[in-house]
């Protein structure tokens, strides 16, 4: 076939992908020499010996040279080339192949640190026998739960579980994904480059054995987007859809940000969505406006009425409770997105060039390029909106689904239109080797500790305050490595960021002697300093219960409840503040949450019986009588009133059983005494 000549329209998109590639491994190269900056999804390289870095740029430069001569042949046309007629047997070769080395890949290069996102803590929390579970992922931990209880009740069980679920999930999103490409695709060469694209993105760290609840809801993600576009091309079912959405709901509540794409993919070319269509444009504003308004007065009234859903979102603009100026629109938010997408997605500059040489809006006249876009929309707007708790650069797996459609979306439209892009093979392989060059640096660093320490310490530095609890982690593992010395350094580097945890430990200190009123300054103060500071809200509403000024401890203990909602104690006192002010309802939930976190928990069975009590629902305030009475620490009045209960309905026998139980915990033998003498039958 006769190549275009330097100066045709083909020519100048793959030259315009090569310019691209080649400034992006600059970019690369240059940034790791700035490993302290907010360009986390670009500085990948800077934690590693400086001919690390060099020594990829240079292979990342020879895969180019390799790629442009050994594509020669293969240029975008519909004519049959050398490259086109690989054959059914070469590809499932070859994607088999693929997959044992990405096996490999994520047994052998387990990380070796759990400092990113939450490691440490997940495995805290599923480690004991009746592990907590946390119902925004409630799908995943439960699997999590099953894989450990099969193996055994003590930490290394709960990190083997884990890898097992991390890396099998992996595996299936590859075997998946070479099924589905023989879906999409009639030329097995295709399939591959759609594989290879897809296998190289950021995301795909969530499945080298790393420790979070996020693989089986990235795999969900993928199977959504993939067979979305097999819906969209009527090649299956538009019902295949409905398990694929609660599945990743099941999985993670991010799931939600699927329901749009759902929506469309259910309506269009049925029915309902003809009729939708043909209806004019008048008729289809009033509903969806009313939906609108709906929606919109929902939000405002969580927004307003729930600090958990408030302080889960980015702030539009700056409150008291922003921290460092992070708002929806400053620069570190926005420097932030732009970093995530790169992190996830590093070919997205090549995808762009791409969509500027194609006919989008030609493309965008088709059903699956229009899911592809209502998915990009509603998942990018989701990581836009939320806030990650632990600052973004540690946060990236929370919203490391986002970069599954972006992926897909820049895989399919290239391979899709091969016969409009010169070279689509190169320029497929480009893009996955960019991938590749920051992925595969990414694992390894987490295999080598002093690695992982430095790129901890490097992003927990870029939002100071959110790192407050999770800095604490790094004093943890020096401990445990048996290195006092660096742990007692990180102990006064730590005091010294950090001076509210000082003030917070001096009121803690006067609210123990009972000095309230001296203590409350002290939390003030930590609080102005950090105003999303939960501790000091917990203890500064202890201290107005104490004092009887429980509307004020109601006030503030919602903060620190939407600030930690995972905290016994936070709701405990919050049920009861509830309960001193007459608003029994919100008491009942918040101490049945509690209870829900630790049902060892004496206080909040405690409060539940008093609120049963004054609701007058009898039945179950004996209940929780019941379960305070089996409890360790039961004061000596949960048997007195069982067993007045129970006297009271003449039931004797109850009632001895629980006034003798009372006696050995202290009952008033007086008390007792007088009852016999008006009741003789409690004597048998």
């Amino acid at each position: 076939m006769r190549m275009p000549n330097d100066n045709s329209p083909r020519s100048t998109f793959l030259n315009s992908v090569i310019v691209v590639y080649v400034v992006m491994l600059l970019i690369y190269l240059v940034a790791a020499f700035f490993p302290a900056h907010r360009i986390w999804g670009l500085n990948l390289w800077a934690y590693f010996p400086i001919y690390v870095p060099v020594g990829l740029f240079f292979l990342g430069l020879s895969a180019l040279a390799v790629f442009r001569l050994g594509t020669t042949g293969m240029a975008g046309t519909d004519r049959p080339s050398r490259g086109s007629q690989l054959s059914d047997r070469v590809c499932v070769a070859v994607s088999f192949g693929m997959t044992l080395l990405y096996s490999l890949a994520f047994c052998l290069m387990r990380p070796r640190t759990y400092f990113l996102g939450d490691g440490y803590a997940n495995l805290a929390t599923l480690t004991p026998e009746d592990p907590f579970i946390k119902l925004r992922a409630v799908g995943e931990v439960l699997v999590h739960i099953w894989v450990k209880d099969l193996i055994g009740q003590n930490e290394t069980a709960a990190l083997l579980s884990y890898q097992i679920i991390s890396v099998a999930t992996g595996i299936l999103l590859l075997v998946a994904l070479t099924f589905l490409a023989r879906r999409l695709f009639d030329r097995a060469l295709d399939r591959l480059l759609f594989l290879w694209m897809i296998a190289s993105g950021g995301y795909m760290y969530n499945y080298f054995g790393y420790t979070e609840n996020y693989a089986l809801f990235v795999l969900t993600v993928t199977l959504f987007a993939v067979c979305g576009l097999l819906v969209a091309r009527g090649e299956l079912s538009h019902w295949v859809v409905l398990p694929l959405l609660a599945l990743a709901v099941f999985f993670h509540v991010f799931g939600v940000s699927l329901i749009p794409p759902a929506a469309y993919l259910m309506t269009v070319n049925t029915r309902l969505g003809d009729r939708i269509g043909r209806l004019g444009t008048r008729t289809k504003a009033v509903p969806a406006t009313i939906l609108l308004l709906a929606l919109l007065a929902v939000f405002f009234h969580h927004y307003f009425n729930d600090y958990y859903f408030r302080f889960s979102l980015v702030p539009l603009v700056s409150d008291r409770f922003t921290l460092e100026g992070y708002t929806l629109l400053s620069l570190s938010h926005l420097f932030d997105i732009g970093n995530l997408l790169l992190l996830l997605v590093p070919s997205l500059p090549i995808a762009v060039v791409v969509v500027f040489f194609l006919p989008i809006k030609q493309l965008l006249r088709r059903v699956e390029y229009r899911h592809l876009l209502v998915l990009i929309l509603s998942t990018c707007g989701t990581a836009f909106i939320f806030d990650p708790k632990l600052g973004m650069p540690r946060d990236w797996d929370l919203f490391s689904f986002v970069g599954v459609p972006l992926a897909v979306a820049g895989a399919y439209m290239i391979v899709d239109n091969r016969s409009r892009l010169a070279r689509y093979v190169a320029v497929s392989l480009i893009s996955a080797t960019i991938g590749f060059l920051v992925l595969i640096p990414r694992a390894v660093s987490q295999m080598q500790p002093d690695i992982s320490i430095a790129w901890f310490n490097n992003y927990t530095s870029m939002d100071v305050t959110k790192s407050m609890y999770g800095r604490t982690l790094l004093k943890k593992y020096y401990l445990a490595q048996g290195d006092s010395l660096a742990a007692e350094l990180f102990t006064r580097e730590y005091l010294d960021t950090y001076p509210e945890r000082m003030l917070n430990l001096k009121g803690v200190t006067l609210k123990r002697e009972g000095n309230c009123e001296e203590a409350i300054p002290y939390f003030k103060r930590a609080l102005s300093l950090n105003p999303v500071f939960a501790a000091a809200y917990t203890n500064l509403g202890m201290c107005y219960g104490d004092m009887q000024r429980h509307e004020q401890a109601i006030e503030v203990l919602e903060i620190a409840w939407g600030l930690n909602p995972y905290n016994s104690t936070i709701s405990t006192k919050l049920g009861g503040a509830y309960f001193f002010c007459g608003r029994y309802e919100e008491a009942e939930k918040a101490l049945l949450d509690a209870v829900a976190l630790d049902s060892d928990l004496i206080d909040p069975l405690t409060g539940l019986a008093f609120v049963y009590e004054a609701l007058g629902r009898k039945e179950a305030w004996l209940g929780y009588m019941t379960r305070l009475a089996d409890h360790a620490e039961a004061p000596t009045r949960v048997f007195k009133e069982l067993g007045d209960y129970y006297l009271e309905r003449e039931d004797f026998e109850q009632a001895g059983r629980y006034y003798r139980r009372g006696i050995q915990r202290g009952l008033s033998s007086e008390y007792i005494q007088k009852l016999l003498q008006k009741h003789p039958q409690l004597a048998q």
